[in-house]
């Protein structure tokens, strides 16, 4: 069962700047909503467990700084995947999520026999 608000947005690989209130570290964004981020490539160090996330969005023409509650994390080799819930965000970023949504395909005509 599908349990998201939003159909999630495969992205081009933003970089991201990710604090856990204790250190600064990178990573990527590998899809995102309106509500939630799905980032990759994130250092173990980071405390996925912190009530003090803050994520900063570079996507090569604005930034967009968000504040973020971890849902999941997936540890990996060298790094983690983590599935976080934005619960702060600028208007800004409701306005680039609606710009990179693709059109939902349209339905057929209706047809008469």
């Amino acid at each position: 069962m599908e349990k998201r608000r939003h159909d999630r947005i495969t992205s081009q690989k933003f970089l991201v700047n990710i604090s856990d209130g204790a250190g600064f570290f990178t990573g990527t964004v590998k899809d995102f909503s309106r509500s939630g981020l799905l980032l990759d490539d994130l250092p173990k160090r980071l405390d996925g467990k912190s009530k003090n996330i803050s994520v900063i969005i570079d996507n090569k023409t604005e930034n967009f700084k968000l504040k973020a509650k971890t849902r999941w994390t997936r540890q990996q080799a060298i790094s983690q995947m983590v599935g976080f819930e934005i619960v702060n965000a600028p208007w800004g970023w409701a306005e680039f999520v609606l710009q990179n949504q693709e059109a939902p395909s349209k339905a057929p005509a209706e047809i008469t026999i």
